[in-house]
């Protein structure tokens, strides 16, 4: 069995393996008399191919029982702090901190190297001490600072090598700016794409200049700028986007005691809601029998306090009418057999947020299901740009052995996300594909070539995240 760490902490990489402490727990059900035996596990980072060992002797042999056991302890530097490097500009001070984990000490003090990189040319390296030691924790702290002269992108790495002689290192990326007043960029609490009526914070990144500031905000939309608050001494502020969807572009302007203004611009786009499924609580119901109808929602409106829900059910030109304030569901009698429309919109006081509509059969234990389960497929852009994404196709399967192919469609919008095998987000495009409702696994293929190790449960997921990373492959997150 493999279980993919990424599943389990969303972003892991090779570095921040080292922030957390592992466990895996083993455990028999009982169910029968045969015990259950691991003869071995352990965990394996596929950058490194370096292997990491549990603290416990196999084969373990369990019966009716479970067992936790830890990682074996290893020499490792826990986080590399790099505090503040996003407003770090030349002449000023870069502090950095790290703690070790699992040393071996001897009887001379370990000594750790602290090197500076640009463009993979080593600049400045320093031989440092532990700043504190504790022996009974086995552990040392380390800290350090460095004065930057020029603007640039630089890499900051610690190796240390304790008495046994195993050799570790922790390195981190930080920016330095001129010492000018400038609105390096505008950090957006939820990401660049919300929902409707979300609150959203954005916080500029400012660097330079002389202290204090004061703040203006604002948003353009359709070429007419909009102000939000000006001259605040704020240097956050959360803004509340309502119904009306689209690009919105967010732009802030600071300006410094001496008088000089600088500003950025930030996109935001506001996600409309979805109807993306109705389903229903028997797929064989009858005439005069009550059933559970349900709409999943993409997307909700957050904060509503005016929504509502009306399911329509068509049949022979006759429509029945349910209204509900209770989010998603209803229950329905139909009164005859035959097949109904069934339509839900969703609305905010009178404004439509969302329809959709699907058949449904009554009065047959052949019922068919029309409904749909929407994929969601993000391809890199490098991908995207080494191939027709009219040839992007999700292949879909049910338990019963029948298969199929749906077109992914563009949505003409991109997204950042960071999928644990780069340093920083990646720029993703985002495309749909319609399943049959009883699909139960898909996976998403352009042509003749497949991504991904395993495969998308409809049950667990319907996100996929595609790009080469050493060979092909996808990510199926819970989303």
């Amino acid at each position: 069995m493999v279980a993919d760490l990424n599943t389990v902490i969303e972003d892991l990489n090779s570095d921040n393996f080292h922030d957390y402490d592992w466990s895996i727990r083993f455990a028999d059900s009982g169910t029968d008399t045969n015990p259950f035996t691991v003869k071995e596990a352990y965990i394996l980072d596929k950058n490194t191919n370096k292997s990491y060992q549990l603290d416990t002797a196999f084969p373990i042999q369990l019966n009716s029982a479970e067992k936790t056991v830890p990682l074996r302890s290893y020499y490792h530097f826990a986080k590399l702090y790099v505090p503040e490097t996003s407003a770090l500009t030349v002449g000023s001070t870069l502090k950095f901190t790290f703690k070790t984990a699992n040393e071996t000490f001897g009887t001379d003090p370990i000594k750790y190297t602290m090197t500076i990189s640009q463009n993979g040319k080593e600049i400045f390296s320093k031989l440092h001490k532990a700043t504190s030691v504790d022996k009974n924790a086995r552990s040392s702290v380390i800290k350090g600072t460095w004065k930057p002269e020029k603007p640039g992108t630089y890499t900051i790495t610690i190796t240390g090598k304790d008495a046994s002689g195993v050799t570790i290192s922790r390195s981190a990326a930080f920016k330095v700016y001129n010492k000018m007043l400038a609105v390096r960029s505008i950090e957006l609490d939820k990401g660049k794409y919300i929902n409707q009526n979300d609150n959203l914070k954005m916080t500029p990144l400012v660097t330079g200049g002389t202290a204090p500031y004061t703040y203006s905000y604002y948003y353009i939309k359709g070429g007419k700028t909009v102000k939000i608050v000006e001259n605040t001494k704020n240097s956050y502020k959360t803004k509340t986007f309502g119904l009306k969807t689209g690009k919105y572009t967010l732009l802030v302007k600071v300006k410094d005691a001496a008088g000089t203004v600088a500003q950025a611009t930030q996109t935001v786009v506001v996600k409309p809601t979805v109807i993306s499924r109705i389903s229903f609580s028997s797929n064989y119901s009858s005439a005069n029998t009550r059933n559970l109808v349900t709409a999943e929602i993409s997307n909700p409106a957050a904060y509503l306090v005016d929504q509502n829900y009306e399911f329509t059910f068509t049949k022979d030109g006759q429509t029945q009418t349910i209204n509900s304030t209770v989010p998603y569901n209803i229950f329905w009698t139909p009164q005859s057999n035959g097949i109904y429309q069934v339509t839900c919109t969703l609305k905010s006081g009178d404004k439509v947020l969302a329809v959709r509509s699907t058949d449904y059969q009554v009065g047959t234990t052949a019922q068919q299901d029309n409904s749909k389960i929407l994929i969601h497929v993000n391809v890199i852009n490098y991908v995207c740009n080494s191939y027709n994404s009219g040839n992007f196709t999700i292949h879909y399967w049910d338990g019963n052995g029948n298969s199929g192919e749906a077109k992914c469609v563009s949505n003409g919008t991109a997204i950042k996300k960071n999928v644990g095998f780069w340093n920083s987000a990646q720029t993703f495009n985002q495309f749909t594909a319609e399943i049959p409702n009883t699909s139960t696994g898909y996976k998403f293929h352009i042509g003749n070539e497949w991504f991904g190790d395993t495969d998308g449960s409809t049950a667990a997921s319907n996100t996929v995240y595609a790009f080469h990373y050493d060979y092909n492959r996808a990510l199926y997150p819970k989303e």
